[in-house]
């Protein structure tokens, strides 16, 4: 409420095989709330004059538009038209590779357009992934890099980072699956997959920090 904190309180488990409750600041794979951070690190190179919304995305990046211009405001409101490559069977079956960003983008460019840019709004994964392409190109730097540097950094948010399979994390939740028989443990995936998109782990405290900091003006200007 405000500044205060009246509630900080973590629910269930941890890790069920261990039956390890849930920390009040475990590390959770955040998924598409990735996504936020992605619009916000577009943002922050608009308003540092490097990058120009209502240019086409090619202007960035190689990335066939077939005839069709994608301005870099469509990649963040979902309206592109481009396909989802986690709405396609035959790319999501390949989640457990590690390729390289254009790779996988050369691998969504072949696939047909949703719809013409601008007509229609469906949620999309491969547009967030494109505009991670998009920071790194304009800003020279990694995507992870530049988040650590710009945001993570800067707002102490240490316990924020790009995710990692290998490395060892304190206070990581592990995360489940249902299926029919219950609960089974969450299948592998590698995060050169879901990116700009939805690769980033952090607590509900980094959150709260991110959140009172973007809404204050720390991040971004009005």
């Amino acid at each position: 409420k405000g500044n205060d904190t009246i509630a900080y309180q973590g629910f269930g488990k941890a890790d069920l095989e261990w039956d390890v409750p849930m920390h009040h600041d475990a590390v959770f794979e955040i998924g598409s709330v990735t996504k936020q951070f992605t619009g916000a690190a577009i943002m922050q190179l608009v308003e540092q004059g490097k990058l120009d919304l209502d240019a086409d995305i090619s202007s960035y990046i190689d990335f066939p538009t077939k005839g069709r211009k994608i301005p870099v405001r469509r990649l963040l409101d979902h309206t592109s038209g481009i396909r989802g490559y986690t709405e396609t069977p035959a790319l999501r079956s390949r989640f457990r590779e590690d390729l390289p960003p254009d790779s996988i983008l050369a691998l969504v460019a072949k696939e047909p357009f949703d719809f013409e840019p601008g007509t229609q709004e469906i949620y999309n994964n491969s547009a967030f992934f494109l505009a991670g392409r998009i920071v790194e190109k304009v800003s020279g730097l990694s995507y992870a890099d530049y988040l650590q540097q710009n945001f993570f950094d800067k707002l102490g948010m240490t316990r924020t980072s790009y995710c990692s399979v290998s490395k060892i994390v304190k206070q990581r939740a592990h995360g489940y699956e249902p299926d029919s028989a219950g609960l089974t443990v969450k299948g592998y995936i590698s995060h050169s997959w879901p990116y700009a998109a939805g690769s980033l782990c952090s607590t509900v405290g980094d959150l709260l920090t991110w959140n009172r900091a973007l809404h204050g003006g720390q991040v971004l200007g009005p």
